[in-house]
């Protein structure tokens, strides 16, 4: 029941976007729309592609993901949106259709933005550290350890939405045949990051 109000709620947001989009298209043009769109999503599916900095101190692998590549993703989706705010006629600016496509810019670019920025902020700190011994991430103020001995596989799990976002964390195969998860998308880390840590736990598991 739970999963199906979720469903009719995320659909009746999905409507909500759509019928922005056309009524905000009518001011500016399709063209202008779809544009600024893609170049927001290409811009965050270029960082999602981005490797993280592999850091080594004593026999420690560090994984801290460096926040920059997002922040600039997040500068060129607000300047994005800044471009289609400098098309409205700022004269009639209470006009309905002016109206709609700054209510487009609010939901396409600003709430995302500041959406976006906030988790990035409150997962600053989190990492991943490796060696011959343990495996231990830190997410915002939770500390877990396993031992490399403990852990039997690892598998990459990847789940994309909205198209060109991906949604990946490390799922942990252990001996005892429990599960076990290391949430990679609360922790900013790219997908390509969390593939570099796989391959790096791979090599210690062998």
């Amino acid at each position: 029941m739970g999963k199906s109000k979720f469903s009719i709620f995320t659909l009746i947001i999905l409507c909500c976007y759509v019928v922005v989009f056309i009524l905000a298209a009518n001011e500016v043009g399709y063209v202008k729309l779809i544009l600024a769109g893609l170049t927001s999503l290409l811009s965050f599916t270029i960082v999602n592609q981005l490797k993280i900095k592999e850091v080594v101190d004593n026999e420690n692998f560090i994984y801290n993901p460096s926040e920059f590549p997002w922040y600039l993703a997040l500068f060129i989706t607000q300047f994005s949106g800044y471009a289609l705010y400098k098309n409205v006629d700022h004269n009639e600016l209470l006009a309905s259709s002016h109206l709609f496509t700054l209510l487009f810019i609010l939901m396409y670019f600003v709430i995302p933005s500041l959406v976006i920025l906030v988790i990035l902020i409150n997962n600053r700190n989190d990492k991943i550290i490796l060696n011959a011994k343990t495996l231990t991430w830190q997410d915002n103020n939770q500390e877990v350890s396993i031992p490399l001995g403990n852990i039997k596989s690892v598998d990459v799990l990847s789940e994309r939405y909205l198209v060109v976002f991906v949604k990946s964390q490390l799922q942990l195969s252990l001996t005892d045949g429990g599960l076990k998860f290391v949430p990679t998308y609360k922790m900013n880390f790219t997908f390509k990051g969390t593939r570099q840590v796989w391959d790096k736990l791979n090599l210690l598991l062998k």
